[in-house]
């Protein structure tokens, strides 16, 4: 049975909006790396998930690697919430020193 999972995508630089992910979509991941560990007692972090498209998709038709903010609680992954919008937020903040937009998307 499919499920969704909210997410935060990266649509450019200083850019994100509130996305989802289905079950079928996490295959097709090419790599996930830890971004912030939010609670380390319940093993709590938010990690990017990078969906890579291949060379020729790239060059012939400009299509950008996709990047999304999940959240992992014990192993289990689990819905971004607006809290940790905001730590996803101060942590970019503190990294590059400018302000993360966040969008809703409203397609």
């Amino acid at each position: 049975m499919p499920w969704c999972l909210n997410t935060l995508k990266v649509i450019g630089k200083g850019q994100v909006e509130i996305s989802s992910l289905c079950n079928f979509e996490f295959d097709m991941a090419s790599e996930e790396e830890e971004f912030l560990v939010v609670n380390k007692d319940r093993n709590e972090v938010i990690n990017t998930l990078t969906f890579k498209h291949s060379i020729l998709d790239r060059e012939l038709f400009d299509k950008k690697d996709t990047v999304h903010f999940i959240k992992v609680r014990d192993g289990i992954l689990d819905h971004l919430k607006p809290e940790d919008f905001k730590l996803i937020s101060d942590k970019y903040f503190n990294n590059t020193k400018q302000e993360l937009t966040i969008l809703q998307d409203y397609k």
